[in-house]
């Protein structure tokens, strides 16, 4: 057993391994060194927070005299396998399976041997108690050994006991002798038969025996779950774990379910930097994995996320074992330690903080003695606290000061501190070097030391940051913001007031900062972009920033264009903008929050971590009745019996947010990590972002919402709940505007009851007791609270919490039950806000008897007794009276690349086209983190459709421009999912590619497929066969690129490059022939149209298409079908190098023949004939009577008899080009014109 006394994060200690040998021995008694490997933090704010630790040997190391000569070794070794007795296993277990076989893998410098089989058929192995021996075990030249991993029992074995005690391997020739003690795992049941140890080697610390905790994630969709057994390997630098199978021991409850995350421990020795992890599904159903997650260690910070999103195995392998390799996307920080409030046996914090400074030899210049310190955490940052040391003259060169700052929120978990000064308008400096921070409660600690003084001058705006580094996390780097801000090019857009920014991402916020020194010599001038430099800890990925300035006088503004922001290399964050920054244009505003142009996305140095939990689809209906709709960011509170959400907001962002139209019942997905289980209430009111206290000193000034009715849907168990609301969401003269609604049944009586408690607030009679600041409030109960709410509206006269004043407020909630408690706190506000507090009474109602007291008899203020302003308060007892416009929908656009061949990915420029049945998206670019679509890979893409002009999706278009190094691309399927819980997939298995075959057919860039709704039949994906007849003409043909875009009733094809001739090898589009080419799309419908061209035609390039036939083929093996015929006969050139040529008839694939010169032998000949009114028809002579009535239409007007019975004819009009031609195809004439 080995510890410490020191308590408090950061005082702690991370031990890695102890040794014991027995000294004064002489050389023929002397003994191993025995090795206990512990690789354990003891510090309270690490892993269990525990400070001792129990260690069991590890192993032995000889001493340095008994070393041996590893030269001698021919690779055979004596293997000795020592088992436990029956004594030291369980006592309960009433019948003991002896492990079947049992197997050696070990791991050198240059290889690894095994599994080898430990096998011996004439005596009985592995029995309790008994030592067994194995001659010439062949481990090879592998080198030196550094790791060995047993194995006992067979994998599908549910609850194996560990029984091996400890293994001796002696090398035959050169006598090394290694021992493995595995006694620390013997008796333990269920779970892995395979362990593993590190060689121990004198005077090296050997790597650490890690449990990698391994998160699996079954996809939440039908069928998505699997009865087979799973099995992971993981990868790392430094080797790999073996394949281990995935079972909690002694566990009930099926794993690999639909919507589940299934949570493993694999022990094993250090791998090293993680790279890949292979997964093996056993036979059993087919299974949809989304992804793993793999942390070394359960408290490791950082987690590793391997992304699978697709289906391991098929149905017709369900008889087989189906592997795949993942390699690491991205990771992501994790916390390091249990909950603190799981170590009952540590102190709590209240936010009160021991702090030192150390001031260099510049000491302080100006007034630079106003430090103001932010502490900031994973819940939020603290308000700006003033560092008063307790020193007359304080920040003295080399002096060291101290004092004490109070938080007056609860921030989290530390992640870093900013530092500054109250006052930044005047230059001043202050030369700290060194900081350090003390919890007086739990005695945390931890310190920083600084580079460069504190200062406001032309650079600098006074604010720096640090990361606080407490044991074991995930240290956030400080890195340099590139900030370029273009102001746009309208008059009187300039600015010289100051302006700050404030740039937000997934580790909070940079704080307010000036932007002060520029690239230019005059900042935000008309068109120009100013580029700034702004030093922060790592907010790792941004989602949004707010900009504005100091000057609100009307025409003393700025118009901002838009921001980019780099974090560092080519990574790139654009927020557009385009507004007035004026007190006197458009809404009058001189700060506004812009969030993260989708458009140029950028890759974040952690993947992104996507809200786990549970998700929730909410419906609000807002009243029809004048103004009763708002413009403002709501957030809803769920409370269920496990526990209740944070506040989640109705929409995407709260800048600019949804606007709640009146009469319109609007849709929303939000998303919580907590299971609040069966839901009782709902809570809801305004996102206040720091504006709340303007409301309450003017109601005006309050946003409203009118709210008729809340329904909402739990996505993984589909359980509805609703709320008729029917009441205003506003301030008003007694009420903050938060609002609850119980949940509503038929059975009004069932409904749980909203009450007005009564709250009476008694300020105590010491001096100076009142308070101005404002007064917060949140009541605790049976069943659940009410939050965080304002106290106002008092119905005592005169003003409130003065002193000896007894002020009463109405606080309304859904029945809390039995009240518990109370918490109280105030904000600060207003010079002198310390508040002497002396009981809170409540009662459930205006004629209730009965109060609840809560006795407090203490001061809230930062420089009073402990210093808090936020108090917890006990119940103290029981006392009687007399003491429709569719909004944008957000998809989710997943694309799979196959793992057909190791090329099949792309570094293509990828664009996707979502059609619906009212319009199309256009396209949408899909760039990757890296640029590649990687083979075997899933990446994830967002995209926004309006579904007022997209409509119910039909199809999807993907295709790439064929760039890079590598554009060949094998697409399996797309899957796009919105926040309204719909799903649509796409099945592609297509080449997207100039150079590879799909089935019979060649492949194209561009390719189609039919969406697929649950509940609705896709449409069909039609090969259509597009033949092109140039006329034996002398200079008809042409060398250039031809494209074509083929429209029908149901949509077009796009445009495709005709490069692939199916009449190979002739080649195309010369004098006298003609070509063929595949398109494949999703049915088109009824044909209407071709348009042809010229691709980037030059002066000279031309070319003249008799015509364009169009067959449409079902399957590659159709043979007679429809052919749709395009008439044209002028030349395409530079001048007009596009031709929109209209239907002219359908035909037989009897008469394409003969349209192509390709008429049998013996057919009859067809006959042409124009109708008096001026179109033209085509018919079957005489010969063949039986020719469909479809084969005779009237075609096009303007139309010149052709004097001639077969051959191809093109005749030049009277007036040249500008007059048109005519057209003859075998028995065909037609006029066409531009």
């Amino acid at each position: 057993m080995i510890g410490h006394n020191e308590s408090g994060r950061g005082h702690g200690w991370f031990c890695q391994q102890v040794t014991v040998q027995a000294l004064n021995a002489p050389p023929p008694d002397r003994k191993p060194e025995v090795v206990f490997l512990c690789n354990r933090w003891m510090d309270s704010g690490c892993e269990d927070r525990r400070l001792v630790r129990e260690l069991i040997p590890s192993g032995e190391i000889l001493p340095p005299d008994l070393a041996v000569d590893k030269s001698l070794s021919r690779g055979k070794w004596r293997c000795t396998v020592k088992m436990a007795t029956e004594d030291e296993l369980d006592p309960s277990l009433t019948a003991i399976q002896l492990p079947e076989q049992v197997s050696l893998t070990a791991y050198g410098t240059r290889g690894t041997a095994g599994p080898l089989k430990l096998q011996d058929p004439n005596r009985d192995l592995f029995l309790l108690g008994q030592t067994d021996k194995f001659e010439n075990v062949v481990l090879g030249g592998i080198g030196n050994v550094q790791k060995l991993r047993m194995s006992a029992g067979q994998e599908d074995d549910d609850n194996p006991v560990w029984m091996i005690e400890q293994v001796t391997l002696e090398d035959v020739d050169s006598h090394e002798v290694l021992h493995f003690d595995f006694r620390r795992w013997v008796g333990e049941v269920g779970g892995d038969i395979h362990r593993e140890l590190p060689v121990l080697v004198a005077g090296q610390l050997p790597p650490a025996v890690l449990e990698y905790e391994v998160q699996v994630e079954t996809e939440n969709a039908k069928d998505a779950g699997t009865n087979a057994s799973v099995f992971i390997n993981i990868y790392g630098k430094n080797g790999d774990s073996g394949r281990r199978r995935l079972v909690t021991p002694r566990s009930r409850v099926p794993q690999f379910q639909q919507g589940q995350t299934d949570i493993f421990l694999v022990e094993a020795v250090d791998v090293g930097k993680l790279q890949k992890v292979v997964v093996t599904k056993g036979p059993g159903h087919p299974w949809q994995l989304n992804q793993v997650k793999v942390k070394a260690g359960r408290f490791s910070a950082v987690s590793h996320i391997f992304i699978w999103s697709n289906t391991i195995g098929s149905p017709s392998e369900q008889t087989e074992e189906v592997s795949i390799t993942i390699p690491v996307i991205s990771t992501t920080p994790a916390p390091v330690a249990i909950p603190i409030k799981q170590a009952n046996y540590l102190p709590t914090s209240g936010g009160q903080w021991s702090v030192e400074t150390v001031t260099g030899e510049k000491g302080v210049s100006g007034e630079g003695t106003d430090l103001v310190l932010v502490l900031c955490g994973d819940k939020g940052e603290s308000s700006p606290v003033n560092f008063l040391p307790v020193q007359d003259t304080p920040f003295k060169p080399r002096q060291t000061d101290a004092g004490v700052v109070h938080l007056a929120q609860d921030i989290g978990e530390l992640i870093k501190v900013r530092m500054g000064f109250a006052d930044n308008s005047k230059n001043k400096s202050l030369d700290i070097v060194k900081i350090k921070f003390e919890d007086v409660d739990t005695r945390d600690y931890f310190h920083h030391e600084l580079s460069r003084p504190l200062a406001v001058d032309e650079k600098s705006d006074g604010w720096t940051e640090f990361p606080v580094v407490w044991p074991a996390v995930f240290v956030l780097p400080v890195i340099v913001y590139k900030i370029e801000v273009t102001t746009g090019s309208v008059p009187k857009g300039t600015t010289d007031a100051d302006v700050f920014i404030q740039l937000y991402g997934r580790m909070g916020s940079t704080g307010r900062r000036l932007l002060k020194k520029s690239n230019n010599e005059v900042k935000f001038q008309l068109g120009q972009t100013d580029v700034f430099e702004l030093e922060a800890v790592s907010l790792m990925s941004l989602d949004k920033v707010l900009i504005g300035h100091n000057d609100a006088t009307a025409g003393k503004g700025w118009f901002v264009k838009k921001l980019v922001v780099h974090p560092h290399g080519d990574e790139e964050y654009v927020f557009e903008c385009n507004r007035w920054f004026d007190g006197g244009e458009d809404d009058g505003r001189i700060e506004r929050m812009l969030t993260l142009n989708e458009d140029a996305a950028p890759t974040p140095d952690v993947g992104p971590a996507q809200k786990a939990g549970n998700k929730w689809v909410v419906w609000a209906t807002t009243g029809s009745g004048s103004n009763q709709g708002t413009s403002s960011p709501v957030v809803v509170v769920l409370y269920g019996d496990k526990g209740h959400t944070e506040p989640m907001l109705l929409g995407d962002s709260p800048d600019p947010p949804v606007k709640f139209t009146e009469g319109q019942t609007q849709q929303f997905e939000v998303a919580s990590d907590v299971d609040v289980g069966k839901v009782y209430k709902v809570r809801v009111g305004f996102l206040g972002d720091g504006r709340e206290p303007l409301w309450y000193s003017n109601f005006s000034h309050s946003p409203s919402w009118y709210l008729e009715r809340l329904k909402i849907q739990e996505e993984s168990s589909g359980r509805q709940y609703v709320f008729e609301a029917k009441r205003w969401i506003r301030v008003d003269q007694q009420h903050d505007h938060w609002k609850e609604f119980p949940v509503y049944t038929r059975n009004e009586q069932d409904m749980l009851p909203v009450k007005e408690y009564y709250v009476e607030v008694y300020t105590g009679d010491a001096n100076f007791a009142g308070t101005d600041a404002n007064v917060y409030l949140e009541i605790f109960g049976d069943r659940g609270d009410t939050g965080k709410r304002h106290l106002h509206g008092t119905k005592a006269p005169g003003n409130m919490f003065e002193k000896k004043k007894h002020d009463m407020f109405i606080v309304e909630a859904v029945d809390l039950g039995s009240l518990r408690k109370v918490k109280v706190s105030h904000d600060g506000y207003g010079a002198g806000s310390g508040w002497f507090l002396d009981k809170i009474t409540i009662k459930e109602s205006q004629s209730s008897k009965e109060k609840y007291v809560f006795e407090c008899h203490k001061w809230l203020d930062v420089d009073e007794g402990d210093g808090a302003i936020e108090r917890e308060l006990p119940l103290a007892g029981l006392m009687g009276d007399h003491v429709d416009a569719a909004t944008d929908v957000d998809w989710q656009v997943r694309v799979m690349t196959s793992m057909c061949e190791s090329f099949s990915g792309t570094d293509s420029k990828v664009t996707l086209t979502v059609f619906g049945e009212r319009g199309t998206s256009g396209p949408q670019p899909l760039r990757p983190e890296d640029g590649i679509f990687h083979p075997g890979q899933t990446d994830n893409f967002e995209i926004t459709l309006n579904p007022g002009e997209i409509g119910r999706i039909q199809k999807i278009r993907l295709e790439h421009d064929n760039t890079g190094k590598q554009p060949d691309w094998h697409v399996e399927k797309v899957i796009m999912n919105n926040n309204l819980g719909e799903e649509v997939k796409f099945t592609v298995d297509r080449w997207l590619s100039y150079n590879m075959m799909n089935g019979n057919f060649p492949s194209d860039i561009v390719c189609e497929a039919p969406a697929k709704w649950p509940d609705q039949q896709p449409l069909s994906r039609y090969n259509y066969i597009v033949k092109t007849v140039t006329p034996p003409d002398p200079g008809a043909g042409t060398d250039a690129t031809i494209y074509i875009n083929v429209v029908g009733s149901r949509g077009d094809s796009g445009v495709r490059e005709l490069r692939r001739n199916l009449e190979q090898p002739q080649p195309k589009f010369q004098e006298g022939l003609t070509d063929s080419f595949v398109l494949e799309a999703v049915d088109l419908g009824t044909l209407e149209k071709v348009i042809v061209g010229l691709k980037n035609p030059s002066s000279g390039t031309s070319w003249k298409p008799q015509c364009v036939l169009v067959r449409v083929s079902e399957t590659e093996s159709s043979l007679e079908k429809e052919n749709y015929v395009f008439p044209w006969g002028k030349h395409l050139d530079a001048r007009h190098p596009e031709a929109e040529i209209m239907l002219a008839e359908v035909v037989d694939d009897y008469v394409e023949r003969e349209i192509t010169g390709l008429t049998p032998r013996g057919s009859a000949p067809h006959t042409y004939r124009s109708p008096r009114e001026g179109g033209i028809t085509l018919e079957h002579g005489e010969s063949s009577p039986q020719a469909s009535p479809r084969t005779s239409q009237t075609l096009a007007p303007d139309i010149n008899r052709s004097p001639r019975a077969g051959g191809l004819r093109m005749q030049q009009g009277p007036h040249g080009d500008e007059s048109g031609s005519e057209l003859e195809i075998g028995e065909f004439s037609a006029r066409s014109d531009y």
